[in-house]
């Protein structure tokens, strides 16, 4: 088709094809840019940020948490000797628990969150990549 035709004539758009308008939110960035976004956009912006807004403290927090488990886990499995000493242990560790589920609660509702350097290291670490500190830094 030249350019001559399309002038011409009227082109029929199957019905698949007629894009809808969707709802979009406008923000302002904390640089004073403004974006336009869909909701849908906005929810994964969230979600990611959720995900990496103090990960590092998580990430400790939860190794930690899981070698306390596995402790308790297996003072559970063993045979008891020494009940006395072990209760005592099993009780200490089953409190420390408790402290770092309620730790890492606290970090995901704290409403001061900002995403930081050693975040996006770790992040980027459990994925995988190797890069310095300069590179994320920039």
């Amino acid at each position: 088709m030249t350019s001559s035709s399309l002038d011409d004539s009227t082109v029929d758009v199957p019905h698949i094809f007629v894009m809808t308008t969707r709802e979009r939110v406008e923000r302002r960035l904390s640089t004073g840019q403004t974006i336009v976004l869909t909701p849908a956009d906005e929810r994964r912006l969230k979600l990611a940020f959720n995900r990496l807004a103090g990960y590092r403290k998580r990430v400790l927090l939860q190794r930690s948490l899981q070698q306390k488990q596995e402790q308790l886990q297996a003072i559970a499995n063993h045979d008891r000797h020494n009940e006395l000493v072990e209760i005592v242990v099993e009780s200490k560790l089953q409190s420390e628990i408790a402290a770092s589920r309620a730790k890492i609660k606290q970090l995901s509702l704290a409403t001061d969150r900002k995403i930081s350097c050693k975040d996006l290291e770790a992040i980027l670490e459990s994925l995988g990549c190797n890069y310095s500190r300069r590179e994320i830094e920039v």
